[in-house]
This record gives C-alpha cells, structure tokens and sequence, in this order.
C-alpha cells in the first residue's frame, strides 16, 4: 500500500523542480519573447538614428565645402581680371618693356661661331617652315639618346654597386 506523505517539507526532492510550471512558464517565454521584439526594433532604430545624424553632418559639411568654393571661385574672378593683373604687376615694379636686349645663340650643328648681341628688335624669323628631316636633324636625335642611354647605364651602374655594397 502506498501512503501519501502530507507534509510538503517531507516530499521527495525530485517533485520540486527548478522549471516554472503553468502561469510562471507563460511569463518567462512572454518576457523572453517583450525583451526579443524590443532588440530587433530598438537596434536598427538606433542604427537608422545613427546615420541618420551622420547623413546630417556630411550635409553640412557639403554646404560648407561649397560656401569655400564659391569664394575661391570669386577670387579666382576678381584675380584674373587683366586690370587688377596689371595693378599688382606695377605695384611689384613690373611694366611693359623699354629696351629688351634679344640674344641670336648658335645653332646646334656648330655652323656659327658666336652670339649675337641685337638690341630694340626682335631676331629676324626664318620665315620658311623646317620639313620633318631638317627639324630632327637640328634636334640631334643622336646624341640626345646617347646622352639618354649613358645615364641609364650610369644609373643601374649605380644602383647595382650601392645594392652590392649593402
């Protein structure tokens, strides 16, 4: 025959139970359930909040940085106006020529001897133009890439023996 004890202090352990049951298990799955909906709506608020305030900052900063430019803008104007040009460049003790001294230098292939000193006109202008052959032979191409070459090899000489000195 099997008794029921009376006394709840004298119950087995095992009858008492650490899970809610009934209305106490409701709550904790209704609480758990509140503090999830109030995450996944508080976090994207806060996140929508966030760049919210910074579209706002770059806003203003756009706003400025235009502002700056206008204002470059207007002194680039009132800068390049030619009459304000030619205000700064008397201030500077700049003005038209009087008296320019033109130098005739010799030419490349060693033909003239020295330079000549003109004053008060310009060098005479050859007036027929140099075909492709002509301009590349005053050009020295040659030796341009010799010159051009034995600077190369200077420099990799260079580099190689700093590189073997390490």
């Amino acid at each position: 025959m099997i008794r029921r004890i009376a006394d709840p202090t004298l119950r087995p352990w095992v009858q008492r139970s650490w899970l809610p049951t009934g209305r106490h298990a409701l709550m904790v799955v209704a609480i758990v359930f509140a503090t999830l909906v109030a995450y996944l709506y508080v976090v994207p608020n806060s996140e929508i909040s966030a760049a919210t305030a910074r579209i706002g900052e770059l806003k203003a900063e756009v706003a400025a940085l235009e502002r700056d430019n206008a204002v470059l803008l207007s002194d680039i104007a009132v800068y390049s106006d030619m009459k304000n040009l030619e205000q700064r460049a008397a201030e500077l003790g700049m003005g038209p020529v009087r008296g320019a001294v033109y130098l005739r230098l010799p030419a490349g292939n060693g033909t003239d001897a020295g330079a000549q000193v003109l004053t008060n006109e310009p060098p005479a202008l050859d007036e027929t133009p140099l075909t492709p052959g002509e301009f590349i032979r005053q050009l020295d191409v040659r030796s341009l890439v010799q010159e051009v070459r034995e600077s190369l090899v200077g420099a990799v000489d260079g580099l190689v023996r700093w590189f073997t000195d390490r």
